[in-house]
This record gives C-alpha cells, structure tokens and sequence, in this order.
C-alpha cells in the first residue's frame, strides 16, 4: 500500500508523428523514472489507459491488486476493467462522483503538493530564463518538473492518503510487508517443457 509507481505523461500529439519520436528518441527523457506518450489532446482515453495499465501499472504491481479510479469515463469502459482484471490481476472499485476530495487517496494527500511543486518549478524557471524557445523545449521541461515533484513526493503521504480515505488493508503479509497471497493451484496446467 501506497508505494510510487512511475509517472505517466501525456502531451498532445499524434502516435508515430513528431512528438511521439521526439520522446522515445530524445535522451534526454529518463525512462527509468517515467512513461511518456502522446494522445490528440493529452487526454486519458481509451489507449492511454491501456498503455498505462500494460506499461506502467501491471509492471510494477507485487500480485493481486485493487485501484481505486474515479468516475472519468475512460476509467468505467468495460475494457478497462477487464483488462485491469484479467492482465494485470487487479480489482477495480470507483470512487462515486463528487467525494474524491474524501475517498481518493491521491486527491487528499498528493495532488496539491504535487501540483503547487510543479507550478512553482515552472514559475521559477520562467523567471530565470523567460519564456520557452519551442515546444520540445516546454516538453522536456515539463517532464523534469514533473519527475523532480514527484521523486519529492514522500510514500508515506501517500500511505496516509489511504488511512485517511479509511482504505486500510489488512491480511497476511510476507517479510517484506506484501499481501501473501496463495499460489495458484497448478490443476489442470500442462508442463510445456
């Protein structure tokens, strides 16, 4: 509970067009640290959600999950779901429109935060060096403000967005504080070897 996954951006642009080749060829992009795509209006819809549960959620999960998404359409499409469910082994539960403020995790302890660094690291570097000189420039400055706010977010705001939200789990857990969850019967599975 309440461990940092990597952040995902979403600038405007269109799949195998300029921008989406500015951002995996640059190296000045640090994929370790976060996942970058692009969609017409940097928007999350249907493929941006699938690209982040392939590449970023079911990755980075330790077994059997539950992701509280709120009321977003993208987020209720059946697809979604089910592909939460059945790739990345994961229970979805949907945070009723208006009391994210109170049941969402990310929305009571990291969003403002998060959002009053990157404005801040944003107002600074206007400041210093006026505006930008191209959009690849924004773009990368974007990114690394959004991974410098985000590195300073702390994981235990985060536990305490969940305590908060009353999303405590309980159960079992191994040494180093996961869920143990059984291993899956092996009925009925063929050996390939």
């Amino acid at each position: 509970m309440g461990r940092k996954l990597r952040p995902m951006i979403v600038f405007a642009g269109t799949p195998g067009a300029i921008v989406h080749d500015e951002l995996k060829e640059d190296k000045r992009y640090d994929w370790d640290r976060g996942y970058y795509t692009v969609q017409a209006k940097a928007y999350c819809d249907k493929k941006v959600m699938i690209e982040w549960i392939d590449k970023v959620w079911a990755p980075d999960i330790q077994g059997p999950s539950v992701l509280a998404l709120d009321s977003l359409k993208t987020h209720k499409m059946e697809c979604i779901r089910t592909r939460l469910v059945d790739y990345a082994y994961t229970s979805v539960v949907y945070v009723p429109p208006g009391v994210t403020g109170l049941a969402q995790p990310m929305d009571i302890a990291v969003m403002k935060p998060f959002k009053d660094r990157l404005r801040d690291l944003y107002t600074k570097f206007v400041i210093e060096n006026g505006t930008f000189t191209d959009a690849a420039q924004k773009r990368r400055h974007i990114a690394a403000s959004v991974l410098q706010a985000w590195d300073e977010v702390d994981e235990e705001s985060i536990r305490n967005g969940f305590l908060k939200a009353g999303l405590v789990a309980t159960g079992p857990r191994d040494a180093r504080g996961v869920f143990a969850t059984p291993k899956p019967a092996s009925e009925g599975v063929v050996d390939e070897s």
